[in-house]
């Protein structure tokens, strides 16, 4: 330590060189102003003074400057996808894992700063983790050609102009090395300079800009090529040592390529300039040295050891860092009281402070190293760094996990895509790895940087809210559930104990308004599906608080997303003609069912919501009509008997509410929730349309049903303290229903708030339904996925609004339009068509019609081809016709396939499939003088095939549970006509001047509503049902067929659908109503089921006071309607049996004989075979054993049907040999 102090000192007394100049010329100058001298005296010292000043910078200056020309970063794909509860699950099925090795990583995942979103290699997906040498490769192909592939597309360079390749990977080192892989790919010259950087951690990536800067001193005219990665596959850890666990949970995949070169400026137009390098090794320092490393544990088991001292060495290199650093960049008055401190503690006070100097008076943007909350944390403290300073480095840990060396990049790409970077200002990235090594990366922004605003999209899908949360010491909201049972006879209430427990725990104010606050805190009291408060909390207090007796658990707040007519008569609810009957036909007034819709509000007016000949709003109902801005008790009525709102969370994370922006009231100014509330139970509208397309009677699923709505979200989102207050409530006036079209990430069933207070539904009686998300057609991507919730996809119909587009040379392709406004097309007459793409597979903005991407010169009077992605479809159009376009091709890609959503465009527009745009864009780009026109047909039915599983619909495994089955079904969720809100136009667009009284919208949101209203219809005919029976009876009766008697398809990829697209298919209301037996589950049951997932007595007591009886022997014995057997690997079980109970809620005497698909690698065998029932609601019980006859390696689809001649009583079956994914 002593000779890198002395060095630091010495480096510090000549960087003050200059103030001793400085200083002396001063004295020499008034030493001649004592003594008289004459003039000369003076001005030989001022020359001295001004050559020494003035040559000083070029002595150090290089050779060569170096510019960074540009950079691109990796967006894993979305299957590698691994939020907290997979890790957490796959990591329990390992061998190696023990229950207190997952709890422990379950606490690292809980502290570090991550979100649901970071991404693992697919090899570290299976169970057991691949760790094979070609699964090593294929995630080198994975991590390093896709980033640059993108950087030479964005620089147009080919791979013949670069010279230098330097790529850095610290864990894998194979033979061929990295760089020869790269370079074979892309057949770079012979003569390139590659070098391989291993073993250096997270800094190699600022260390290979290091080596590419010095390399560049020396090849005079190049490129240089910097590729940063880390091959995770090589570093996992399957053993029971803690602290070799660490890096299973932190680190995630990631990767940069970056370009640089010594080349004049004006040929690529470079964005930066390098400044500063730095390194530093402490490599010397035994206890340094092995703070990190890579070693065996008792049984022979490679990882990588983090000692306790990391910190305080990472700390201690920092500053050795800092110090030499600063004294080449900071101002001379910084640099004066640092190097005075620094003496003053080396030999005249030891425990004197240093001074830290103000680096933000030279740097304006900083890149810390993402290696974790704390770590983050303890370098913005010891460079006296804020919020801001430290919110790219936050930012990227929380969407990607620590990415080791390529991080500074992401956090580099998130400042350009918040536009902070402005010319002329420098950037400092700080590199710190193991060894331990420091490198500092100073970088000087030399042009305006070019902001593509689909790139911050594209990085951070995060919510603005977490940086606020994640940063600040003030308070958070966080939702407190408590144990009802456990409160002291001592106090006169449940809300009385409740806010001790929380006050118990408040830190003591210290000012008089701090008192006010502190009486404030509570924000929500829950008493019926949940039990406990919404408070707002330090994370200080939120920890004081979890110890304490009687609270089960503290859910942090979690922002929601909404999951954005023919469907009646399509779904067999409405007859045909006048002669035939209908589930309509008898009226549902005797039994008043009450549906609540969380949502944005309701838009009242609408005829939807029209009371006309409805009965008087039963006596049972406990709820109430909310008044504010814009709603009045009048506005409730005999079909909107409810209207309530719940914002003290928005609030409480956002900030004060702005009324002037919003209804603070249940009116709708978003639609979203008049659209979805009218489709699970508007009245009758004749002549409802939308600019006239899909003219007809528009009515939702129950038309003689109530409405309740429940304002849950706001502009700024959804979050969950409001809707759990919303569900609380809900529940407490009487709803039958509760339709949810919305949700969040996937979290493990005890941490889920929406799951939890579902089950607190059931319990009372209340059918749940759910959208399972808007994320497919990526697997896994469901959410809403526990067993007690109904999870909702979404499917098409066979109505259609097509549109054509007329090419050039003749050809005709049809896509679809709800387009209808002033601007029109001449179908005689043919437009130019441009496409700003290219033929490369990486997204382009451009090509996907961002803000500020087109050309006007290259746009004006042209038809304009726009691919889907990133911004709104409707948003592109707006952006063509600012630059002067006449019309647009929306251009569906690989992850929309052939899936056509119609949309309700201010410029003629035509959506196209994937193929069909393909065909377009090769004319576009082959044809100097393409030209097209667009026509619009109007409404068309009696399309085929429909239904069609929506591309953008969720899919499953359900990643928490593999024997559970989701989605549960799909209904209607593409081109959905119903009522509209007053407040905004049809495209949602801000500069939508038109008003509509009906919209057509598309999501699992519209599906959502679709199985809300329809289990309402079962509820009023079963009123004894119990929630999971009418799932039953939803699910068992669903048809996995369409119109053209063929399987349902996909309409992302044009193939047959699975169970993980469809679930159990189809809804079918008409079968569903009469049903023929139905598996009934109980809340016991599901509680059962809870038992067998390695919940903890404690996170089991967070759903029910009940104790577990141990009923099931595994989860697979749930009385699911669906059955999914797992083979789990490398284990010797070959024969599963699943248990089930079926209800008879048919005819009293009937017999139902059972017929099973086959499966090549199972035999399947059903006991008994056939089942006699002698009376109505008779349970009968059968098992099916599955015997592995040859293993498969991908699932298997089938289904277990139940025939008595009548009713057909089918379950959808999966049969997996290791992981379903």
């Amino acid at each position: 330590m002593a000779p890198l102090v002395s060095k630091q000192i010495v480096s510090t007394l000549s960087q003050c060189l200059g103030l001793l100049v400085l200083i002396l010329v001063t004295s020499l100058e008034a030493l001649f102003l004592l003594q008289k001298r004459p003039p000369i005296f003076h001005f030989i010292s001022l020359c001295c003074f001004t050559i020494f000043f003035i040559l000083k910078p070029y002595l150090s200056k290089k050779t060569h400057k170096i510019y960074l020309v540009d950079f691109s970063c990796l967006k894993p794909p979305s299957h590698c996808k691994v939020p907290f509860s997979k890790f957490l699950k796959n990591s329990s099925m390992i061998e190696g894992f023990d229950s207190e090795s997952v709890a422990f990583m379950a606490n690292i995942l809980a502290s570090s700063g991550q979100s649901q979103e970071t991404y693992l290699p697919p090899a570290l997906h299976h169970i057991p983790p691949k760790t094979h040498h070609h699964e090593y490769i294929k995630e080198v192909h994975m991590v390093l050609f896709p980033v640059m592939d993108d950087l030479l597309a964005k620089t147009k360079l080919s791979p013949q102009d670069i010279d230098i390749l330097i790529v850095n990977c610290s864990g894998f080192n194979p033979t061929p090395s990295l760089t020869s892989i790269v370079i074979n790919h892309y057949s770079m010259k012979s003569d390139i300079k590659s070098f391989n950087l291993s073993g250096m951690g997270c800094s190699a990536g600022a260390l290979g800009i290091d080596l590419a800067q010095n390399l560049l001193q020396i090849q005079k005219n190049s490129y240089a090529v910097v590729l940063s990665t880390e091959i995770l596959s090589t570093g996992w850890y399957a053993g029971h040592e803690k602290p070799k666990l660490i890096l299973n949970c932190l680190f995630r995949m990631g990767s940069a390529a970056i370009l640089l070169t010594n080349k004049n400026q004006t040929s690529k137009h470079p964005k930066y300039e390098l400044f500063k390098t730095l390194r530093t090794n402490k490599s010397y320092d035994d206890r340094a040295y092995l703070s990190t490393i890579r070693e065996e544990d008792s049984e022979g088991k490679l990882g990588v050891t983090i000692k306790r001292d990391l910190l305080q060495v990472a700390g201690e290199t920092l500053r050795a860092n800092v110090t030499v650093l600063g004294s080449s960049i900071l101002p001379l008055s910084e640099k004066f009281w640092h190097g005075v401190s620094i003496i003053r503690k080396r030999f005249l006070n030891k425990s004197a402070e240093i001074y830290v100097p103000n680096f933000k008076s030279v740097i304006e943007h900083f890149c810390l190293p993402a290696s974790g909350r704390p770590v983050i944390r303890e370098i913005a403290k010891g460079l006296k760094l804020g919020d801001r300073e430290m919110e790219a480095a936050v930012m990227t840990l929380h969407r990607f996990g620590n990415q080791s060396s390529s991080a500074l990049w992401y956090e580099l790409a998130y400042l350009e895509g918040k536009e902070r970077v402005k010319k002329g200002d420098k950037v400092w990235q700080l590199g710190m790895g193991t060894g331990p090594k420091c490198t500092s990366l100073v970088w000087k922004c030399i042009r305006p940087i070019e902001v593509i605003k689909w790139l911050l999209v594209l990085i951070l899908a995060s919510s603005v809210v977490f940086f606020t949360n994640a940063l600040s010491a003030k308070t958070q909201t966080y939702i407190i559930q408590m144990d009802r049972s456990a409160k002291p006879e001592s106090f006169n209430s449940h809300l009385d104990w409740y806010s001790s427990k929380v006050n118990s725990v408040l830190t003591k104010p210290e000012k008089a308004d701090d008192q006010n606050q502190n009486q404030d805190r509570i924000i929500y009291t829950y008493q019926t599906a949940f039990h406990g408060v919404a408070a707002q909390l330090t994370q200080q207090e939120a920890q004081l608080l979890e110890q304490q007796d009687g609270v089960l658990s503290i859910f942090p707040e979690q922002k929601y997303e909404l999951h954005t007519t023919r469907s009646p008569l399509f779904l067999g609810l409405e007859p045909h003609d006048s002669t035939t009957a209908n589930v309509w036909s008898q009226r549902l007034s005797d039994h008043d069912v009450i549906v609540g819709v969380l949502d944005t509000g309701v838009w009242p007016e609408s005829q939807s919501f029209n009371d006309t000949g409805m009965s008087p709003v039963p006596r049972r109902w406990r709820g109430a009509c909310e008044t504010g801005r814009g709603f009045t008790k009048q506005n409730c009525n005999r079909k909107v008997v409810g209207a309530r709102i719940f914002l003290r969370g928005y609030e409480s994370a956002t900030g004060k509410f702005n009324e002037k922006t919003e209804y603070k009231s249940p009116r709708d100014q978003d639609g979203h929730g008049t659209h979805t509330a009218a489709t699970v139970a508007g009245s009758a509208v004749r002549g409802a349309n939308l600019l006239g397309y899909a003219y007809g009677t528009a009515r939702g699923m129950a038309p003689a049903a109530r409405i309740a709505a429940y304002k849950v979200c706001w502009m700024g989102g959804c979050f969950s303290s409001d809707i759990m207050a919303a569900v609380d409530k809900a529940v407490a006036d009487g709803v039958d229903v509760l339709s949810i079209s919305l949700g969040g990430g996937v979290s493990s069933y005890y941490r889920d708030s929406l799951s939890i207070a579902a089950f607190g539904a059931m319990e009372m009686g209340v059918f749940v339904s759910c959208s399972a998300g808007n994320g497919g057609p990526d697997p896994v991507s469901l959410t809403n996925v526990s067993p007690w919730i109904t999870t909702v996809g979404a499917s098409t119909m066979d109505r259609d609004f097509p549109a054509i587009v007329k090419l050039g040379n003749g050809r005709s392709i049809t896509g679809v339009s709800l387009y209808r406004g002033r601007m029109k097309l001449d179908t005689k007459k043919m437009y130019p068509v441009v496409f700003a793409g290219g033929n490369s597979s990486s997204p382009d903005p451009s090509s996907l019609c961002l803000e500020g991407t087109l050309n006007p010169r290259k746009v004006k009077g042209k038809i304009v081809i726009c691919e889907r992605g990133i911004s709104a479809r409707v948003q592109k159009g707006v952006v063509v016709k600012n630059a002067g376009g006449v019309g647009m091709i929306l251009a569906n890609t690989a992850s929309n396939g052939e899936e056509l959503v119609a949309d309700c465009h201010l410029i003629p527009a035509v959506a196209v499939g994937e193929n069909e745009a393909k065909l377009i864009k090769h004319y576009a780009l082959s044809s100097p003088r393409a030209k097209a026109t667009l026509a619009f047909v109007g409404t068309r039915v009696g399309i085929r095939p429909s239904p069609v599983v929506a591309a953008f619909s969720s899919r499953g495994p359900n990643l928490l549970s593999f024997e559970i089955m989701k989605p549960d079904l799909v209904a209607p969720g593409v081109n959905i006509l119903a009522a509209w809100t007053g407040e905004l136009g049809p495209s949602s667009l801000a500069t939508d001047r038109r008003r509509v009284k009906f919209n057509i919208l598309s999501g699992t949101s519209m599906s959502c509503p679709h199985v809300s209203g329809i289990a309402a219809l079962l509820k009023s005919r079963h009123p004894e049902w119990s929630p999971a029976a009418i799932k039953s009876a939803l699910m068992t009766t669903a048809y996995v067929h369409d119109n053209t008697n063929k399987p349902l398809e996909d309409a992302s990829r044009a193939e047959i659908s699975t169970p993980f697209d469809h679930g159990a298919g189809h809804i079918n209301p008409s079968k569903a109503l009469d049903p023929g037996l139905v598996y009934d589950i109980q809340p016991q049951d599901y509680l059962e089921f809870l038992c067998t997932q390695k919940l903890t007595p404690m996170q089991l007591k967070v759903f029910s006071n009940r104790t577990c009886r141990h009923t099931l022997a595994n989860a697979g014995d749930l009385n699911y309607p669906a059955i999914s057997v797992v083979f789990v690997e490398n284990t010797n079980v070959s024969v599963l049996t699943v248990h089930r109970t079926v209800t008879n809620v048919g005819p009293a005497v009937s017999s139902y004989h059972a017929i099973v698909s086959p499966f090549k690698g199972a035999y399947v065998k059903v006991e008994p075979q056939i089942l006699k029932f002698t009376k109505a609601n008779q349970k009968l019980s059968y098992k099916v054993t599955f015997t592995t006859k040859t293993r498969q390696p991908e699932p298997e689809f089938g289904g277990l049907v139940w025939k008595d001649g009548v009713h057909r009583v089918r379950s959808p079956i999966v049969v997996a040999w290791g992981m379903l994914i």
